[in-house]
């Protein structure tokens, strides 16, 4: 008997049974001595837990994904672009705190142009709104 990592023995067939050679697990040998979890086996290669009907698909899927990652290793994470480099790190420190962009100066340009404006209608002859008596609305302080 050999354990898997679902905790308890599982046991597969020895030399009879006919499906020995996929490496399934006899479903006799099966006992879940915890209850819940009725009619389900575990695969033989990854030890997850399948309902009787899928666990042969799983088992042939599980077999060419087993045989493929023996024969090609994953590539390992290269996790040290993603550290600071020192040096970098104090070049930039000592280069001091970044300066904020400069603010814009639209408040000055929009009064600027506002006394243009007021400037161009005084030379027009006046405006409307004064001859009628009524008080621009729109003069800032």
């Amino acid at each position: 008997a050999s354990l898997g990592p679902i905790g308890g023995g599982v046991k597969t067939l020895g030399g009879g049974g006919g499906m020995a050679s996929s490496g399934l697990v006899g479903s006799d040998d099966f006992a879940d001595p915890g209850g819940g979890l009725g009619g389900l086996m575990a695969c033989g290669i990854c030890g997850r837990r399948f309902a009787i009907d899928r666990l042969g698909t799983h088992q042939r899927i599980c077999e060419k994904l087993a045989a493929k990652a023996a024969a090609r290793p994953r590539k390992r994470f290269p996790a040290k672009r993603g550290r600071v480099d020192p040096d970098a790190l104090a070049a930039k420190q000592a280069a001091g705190p970044s300066r904020d962009p400069p603010r814009s100066k639209w408040r000055q340009q929009h009064r600027q142009f506002q006394e243009i404006i007021r400037a161009a209608r005084d030379a027009e002859g006046g405006g409307g709104l004064e001859k009628s008596g009524a008080t621009s609305v729109c003069r800032p302080d």
